[in-house]
């Protein structure tokens, strides 16, 4: 699912959120990858008449070929709305492509038709992050706005919320009593709806240690992304740009990558060179060219809040405690009862949210 303020923003913003290794509306690098043995009309005309998860890159590679919104139509089914739409993207593509500079209007006009920086860095032959870094120099970063989901009748208890280049940011961050969850994306086997299940109850249980909880997940057709789990939710993408912009806002006590499968898994180390703070993870430096540029900006825009590289992940404490007071883990034995998981333990034997000296054995866990 996503959300924009325009349906081309909002289409760029699901084909991201599919995780099909695609950074928006990108054509295969083979004609294969996009279900095609050629790109000649005639074969383009054949394809578009059966619906394939692939169609919609067919779309492009037949505009490109020159077929008209009228032949598309004719040959797909699909109302010629949806079609001019997207031959408006296809053309903002070779507008910004040949532009001799790119200032601060152009960069906010392809970001506003929902292309990513990824995108708009291989249109102009240069890195991801150099494309960021421009970005963020001028200044240019989404507003996020609510989802009203109870449609006016009554004021809604948890602001369901999307990004858009916009003026007016409707999200008011929480800080360091923010923590921030990311959840496990579409459905798909070897990554099911036991992550989003482990999302939940991180955020449950974040919640009765009075932090306020901040999920990020595109699918909603799961219970991490239910009202009553979170005090907010994106609906974003689970990519590196989506997620590091929601983390500059909200500048959370840390995120959680670990209960959402492999996709937040694959955030951990780009997020961690960009200078987030990870939770349960110890702080190294990284020595990776292509994502020193990112954490370079990402201190300077945090400033004096951000933890150095290299220093240990702290403590999660609850609210309003002491300095001296014991660290809380989740015990993940069985013998528990719910209301008594949350431990003052010396070690865990399941989710730790603390990676401090971990020099006690397992025997010393109190449960």
């Amino acid at each position: 699912m996503a959300i924009g303020r325009t349906f081309k923003e909002a289409f760029q913003k699901g084909l991201r959120a599919l995780e099909i290794g695609r950074p928006g509306w990108v054509l295969g690098a083979t004609p294969a990858d996009d279900r095609l043995t050629s790109t000649t009309p005639e074969d383009l005309r054949v394809a578009l008449r059966t619906a394939t998860p692939e169609r919609i890159f067919q779309i492009k590679r037949a505009l490109l070929a020159g077929l008209t919104v009228d032949e598309i139509a004719q040959a797909s089914g699909i109302d010629p709305w949806f079609l001019y739409q997207l031959e408006e993207l296809v053309v903002a593509e070779g507008w910004f492509r040949g532009l001799p500079v790119v200032g601060a209007g152009e960069l906010k006009r392809m970001k506003r038709l929902g292309f990513s920086d990824h995108q708009l860095a291989a249109l102009r032959s240069t890195t991801e992050s150099a494309i960021r870094e421009q970005r963020w120099s001028l200044g240019i970063h989404p507003a996020y706005k609510t989802v009203d989901t109870c449609a006016g009748e009554f004021p809604s208890s948890t602001p369901y919320l999307y990004s858009s280049y916009d003026e007016e940011n409707e999200s008011a961050p929480f800080g360091k009593q923010g923590i921030v969850i990311l959840g496990s994306g579409p459905n798909r086997i070897g990554q099911g709806v036991e992550f989003d299940y482990c999302c939940v109850r991180a955020g449950l249980a974040f919640r009765e240690l009075g932090f306020k909880t901040i999920m990020i997940n595109s699918n909603p057709e799961t219970v991490s992304t239910d009202f009553d789990i979170s005090d907010k939710l994106y609906f974003e993408p689970l990519t590196f740009e989506d997620v590091l912009e929601i983390a500059l806002w909200e500048r959370p006590k840390g995120v959680v990558v670990q209960l959402g499968g492999q996709t937040p898994l694959q955030l951990t180390k780009p997020l961690e060179a960009a200078g987030v703070p990870v939770l349960a993870l110890r702080r190294t430096r990284s020595t990776s060219p292509r994502t020193a540029s990112a954490s370079r900006s990402w201190r300077t825009s945090w400033g004096s809040r951000s933890r150095p590289m290299g220093s240990p992940a702290r403590s999660v404490r609850p609210s309003g405690s002491r300095s001296g007071s014991a660290t809380r883990f989740w015990c993940g034995r069985p013998t528990c009862s719910a209301a008594a998981r949350w431990k003052s333990c010396t070690m865990t034997t399941r989710f730790v949210i603390t990676s401090s000296k971990r020099r006690a054995s397992r025997r010393n866990t109190r449960c």
